[in-house]
């Protein structure tokens, strides 16, 4: 289940351009109208992981243990 709405990649690259145009996190979030909170956490992972594309997650057990999971708690 998703956390809330995502940003556009479209526009997650446009902070990115203005963030190397030497723009601050206040400017850019009044411009796109983002809370800055979000402006900085989209150029902190832009700087980590040199992308703005979304990335996977990765998960805590596989298929097998979903099934046990499930199996345990439907039992009658």
């Amino acid at each position: 289940m998703p956390r809330g709405n995502e940003i556009p990649v479209r526009v997650r690259s446009e902070i990115v351009a203005l963030h190397n145009a030497g723009k601050g996190y206040k400017l850019i979030s009044k411009t796109l109208q983002i809370p800055h909170s979000t402006v900085r956490n989209i150029v902190i992972k832009w700087k980590r992981f040199n992308t703005v594309a979304t990335l996977s997650r990765k998960r805590k057990y596989d298929e097998r243990t979903k099934w046990e999971i499930l199996d345990e708690v439907v039992v009658e």
